[in-house]
């Protein structure tokens, strides 16, 4: 009996003192992993991949992982993935958020990190979706948090072109930020509502108000000081080009100049770049052409670091500076050739763009059908029983899955053939041998008449500008169509002197708040030009009416050239931008491009008629 009395105890005592050391080693084993998390949270790239795989085999050996570490595990991935890039970065930063339990302190980075996520890849509804979660979270005297809550919220609504909203959340924003005591991010937002108000509320008025405002407001901090001064006389030089008022222009982008003529990060190297270019902009119009060269060529400086806006920006300025100052010849072809080849990067790297996110869209749509599958077959085994039931509507389901994914597919393939259609049609109707044509006329001008050259070179710039802004957009007001057939037709008529005389009519049309897609019209009267008045004895003659008919703009171009009965054994007469179109035409419209003879009792020519579908007040 004494002998069962002493096991007994000893079993109670090993039993206490195991749960003691394992208690003790699951405390040590939580120490070691946080310790690890915050190194990682300050190391990025390959220091954060080697943390998390020493991270991964620890969380594995806890039976009860606590929620805070499993929090911090998944941001750290989210933050991994996305800075190589890979888009399975969303489902750790989501699973971050939703670790996320009890009170919100640290963890606000986690749905930070997601929300700039969303907005980062254009899904600014679930932005704004994660925003408003997080802001019902926080403590109502997280002014900070709740200041940079709104923050987002502002830019995300002005990237929608809701600038009321915009408005409303850039004010709760500020309030926040003056409870918060933070002048710094304070004045950013105070300039973007003066920017706000002076571009998209027609406020011009308030616009100035609130920038002499931000210029009373004290800061301690010099490095801001300076970054924040640089801002907002940027902001006066801007509005005042922009009112015209170009000697006031000048002078406030030569005080933020001042403020930022150090760089020491690619920000501000950016900041500088931009100050730059603003001036030499306003100097090329106050005639100030060696301080525009200065500027311009202090631009060059910090290509390396220009924005695709800024680039394109810097190489108008330095055409502009190149015409106005009458450069040779070549120096102005030169600068043509630049802007023309930032054009087709720009316009191919769009393309590219687009074509990598169908084939992400199309991965993902297999992942679906994989996930799909694997689940419709883990249920199969866990309902044996159910084994015909659950067969048949499994097979429903899948089903309608494949027809989805198929339909999904299809209207894929259709997105990609349009874009590789508007690619090649943009290329089509400017091409480099149509440039070069143009310039060797230009230039043989400029021996015989250098006013008239000076006239035409100044309608390629023009039309060059028009092709670049168009052939970004899906569509363009009617005035600007027209205006880019206009200089087409003029430079034509240079290449081909009296060879025929052009007339373009509206009817019913609001030509300023009609829109209409890009580069529909031109390839047909390029037809007309080289075929239809090729060999011809007489003067000919172009007609461009647009019309309202049937809820579309109805197009119709008449020559008096030689006819399809004529042209049509031409074996060299195969355009494939007026291919493109007619596809184009048939898939917006659901009609066909009709081309046809004259009737024959209005003597020679061909008639081509087409829908353009249009859009009001875009």
């Amino acid at each position: 009996m004494k002998f069962k009395t002493t096991l007994f105890f000893f079993i109670i005592l090993h039993a206490f003192f195991s749960c003691t050391e394992n208690e003790k080693e699951v405390t040590r084993l939580n120490h070691k992993i946080y310790q690890l998390q915050q190194k990682a949270k300050q190391h990025t790239n390959d220091s954060l991949g080697y943390y998390i795989s020493q991270l991964k085999p620890l969380l594995k050996t806890l039976q009860n992982q606590p929620d805070s570490l499993l929090a911090t595990q998944e941001f750290l991935l989210g933050n991994y993935f996305n800075s190589i890039h890979k888009d399975s970065a969303i489902y750790h930063y989501n699973q971050a958020v939703l670790h996320t339990k009890g009170s919100i302190n640290k963890e606000t980075t986690y749905f930070f990190s997601l929300a700039h996520y969303y907005k980062k890849n254009g899904d600014y509804l679930n932005s704004i979706s994660i925003l408003d979660k997080l802001e019902e979270l926080v403590n109502s005297t997280d002014y900070e948090n709740l200041a940079h809550i709104n923050n987002q919220k502002q830019s995300i609504y002005k990237r929608l072109k809701n600038y009321k909203s915009s408005l409303v959340y850039n004010k709760k924003a500020i309030r926040y930020f003056v409870l918060a005591k933070d002048t710094s991010q304070l004045v950013n937002s105070l300039i973007f509502q003066s920017n706000l108000k002076y571009h998209y509320l027609n406020d011009k008025k308030e616009a100035y108000y609130l920038l002499d405002s931000v210029l009373t407001i004290p800061t301690s901090n010099q490095k801001h000081y300076n970054i924040l001064k640089n801002q907002i006389y940027q902001c006066y030089g801007i509005f005042n080009f922009y009112d015209k008022n170009y000697t006031a222009s000048y002078t406030n982008y030569a005080k933020a100049l001042r403020y930022l003529n150090q760089p020491k990060t690619r920000s501000d190297s950016i900041g500088l770049a931009n100050t730059y270019a603003n001036i030499a902009e306003v100097c090329t119009v106050l005639k100030k052409y060696n301080l525009s060269k200065k500027y311009s060529d202090s631009v060059s400086l910090y290509s390396n670091v220009l924005s695709e806006n800024l680039r394109k920006f810097h190489l108008q300025n330095k055409l502009q500076l190149a015409y106005d100052t009458r450069q040779d010849f070549s120096t102005i072809a030169t600068e043509f050739d630049n802007l023309y080849q930032f054009i087709n990067t720009t316009y191919e790297q769009r393309i590219d763009k687009e074509l990598i996110a169908l084939k992400e869209a199309n991965k993902k749509e297999k992942e679906l059908l994989i996930a799909n599958q694997k689940a419709t077959l883990d249920n199969y085994k866990l309902r044996k029983n159910q084994l015909l039931l659950f067969g048949v509507l499994g097979l429903i389901g899948l089903g309608i899955l494949a027809g989805f994914l198929y339909y999904r597919q299809k209207q894929l393939k259709h997105e990609k053939d349009e874009i590789f259609m508007q690619q090649r049609l943009f290329r089509a109707q400017m091409n480099p041998h149509f440039t070069s044509n143009i310039l060797y006329s230009i230039q043989n001008l400029i021996k015989e008449d250098s006013t008239k050259a000076n006239k035409y070179l100044v309608k390629f710039s023009r039309l060059l500008r028009l092709n670049l802004e168009n052939s970004m957009q899906d569509f363009t007001a009617i005035e600007k169509e027209i205006e880019v057939v206009a200089k087409y037709l003029d430079l034509q008529q240079l290449r081909y002197p009296n060879t025929f005389d052009y007339n373009i009519k509206t009817i019913d049309i609001d030509e300023e708040f009609m829109h209409i897609p890009p580069m529909l019209i031109q390839p047909f009267v390029e037809n007309a030009i080289k075929h239809g008045f090729k060999n011809i004895t007489y003067k000919g003659q172009i007609d461009i009416t647009l019309s309202v008919k049937n809820n579309f703009v109805f197009c119709e171009i008449i020559d008096n050239g030689i006819g399809l009965q004529v042209t049509k054994n031409d074996k060299s007469h195969t355009s494939a931008s007026t291919l493109l179109i007619k596809k184009l035409v048939k898939k917006l419209t659901h009609t066909e491009v009709e081309i046809s003879n004259k009737p024959t009792s209005e003597g020679s020519g061909t008639v081509v008629q087409f829908y353009i579908p249009y859009r009001d007040g875009m």
